[in-house]
Formats: C-alpha cells, structure tokens, sequence
C-alpha cells in the first residue's frame, strides 16, 4: 500500500461484504464473518506473549472495519483541506500584516515630517510675529511722531521752534514745504 488512496480503494471494496466478528471453536480464537472464517488466530499457549500480541492484533483487524478506515481517512482529507486552507489563511495574513508593516512605516515617516514641517513653520511663524511685533513698535513710534507733526501744525505754535530756520520778517504759508524744504537741507529739528 502506498498511501491512504490504496487503504480507501480496499475499505470501499469490503464495505458491501458482511461484518468480521470473534469466533471461538475448540478453543481456537478465529475472525469470520457469515460465509466462513477469514482469520485464524494463533493461540498456541506455550507462547503466552505471543497470544496476548496475536489478540491485539485480531482486535485491530476488527475495530479497523471498512466503515471506521473510510471515516479516517475522510477525516484526514478534511483535515488537509483545513491545512491547506490555513496556510493560505496564513499567507494572507502575511501579506496582510506586510502591508500594515509598510503602511505603519508609511505613517510614521509621514508623522515625522509633518512635526518637522509644524516645527518650521512654528519657527517661522515667531519670527513672523517677532517682526510684526518690531514694525508694531515702529510704527508707534513714527505714529507719535505724526501726532506731534500734526499738533504743531494744527496749533502753528511750532514757529519759536523753527526761528532760526526762517528770517524773523517772513510769514509762513505752507508749513510741510517749509519742514520738507528744511529737512533736505539735512537739518535737524
């Protein structure tokens, strides 16, 4: 026999034949079924070893009966499509876990450089804000620098500060050409 399909072909054969059963004649242990006996099983009692083995033997000629053969070995069938079903199950789930793997990797690097992209961006922002912050004061600055331009030329009390600028017999008309006019001569208020 080379293989279960053997042990399968010979079980399907003596499926339809009659049932193997103990028989006991003379004091000799025979496996027969209704047309006669099939086995004849050595009791010789001066090798009582060999009786106890030859009766295990004829129990397993029994108990292995076309029907019990046939399910094991359909049993064994299921079991390799089972087999071959789980490793295929498994080869998925390689696959599967492969990809999650490259997908957690994927995931991780784009993590990263969205904290490093956040961390420059945060850093540009600060400098961003530091500079409006810096043109803020600037622009205050030159802001209180109008107000007082505007007060002085609004009021026009601005002429005592400006004597020396004019000759004392002149009236002013135009106040920002005066001040724009004194200031490209690079004097200094």
């Amino acid at each position: 026999m080379n293989d279960s399909r053997d042990l399968k072909a010979i079980a399907e054969a003596c499926q339809q034949h009659q049932p193997l059963r103990f028989m006991r004649s003379h004091g000799a242990l025979y496996i027969r079924n209704d047309n006669g006996i099939v086995f004849d099983v050595h009791q010789n009692r001066s090798f009582p070893d060999l009786m106890a083995q030859n009766k295990d033997y004829a129990d397993l000629v029994l108990a292995a009966n076309p029907a019990a053969v046939l399910a094991l070995i359909a049993e064994i069938e299921r079991l390799q499509l089972d087999n071959s079903s789980l490793r295929g199950s498994c080869a998925r789930l390689g696959a599967e876990h492969a990809s999650m793997a490259r997908n957690f990797k994927k995931a991780n690097r784009m993590q990263y450089e969205a904290r490093s992209e956040r961390d420059q961006l945060k850093a540009e922002n600060e400098a961003l804000v530091a500079a409006a912050q810096a043109l803020r004061d600037e622009w205050r600055k030159d802001q209180a620098d109008a107000e007082r331009y505007r007060w002085l030329r609004v009021k026009q009390t601005f002429i005592w500060l400006i004597q020396d600028w004019f000759p004392r017999n002149n009236v002013l008309t135009d106040v920002d050409a005066e001040i724009d006019g004194a200031m490209g001569k690079g004097e200094q208020s």
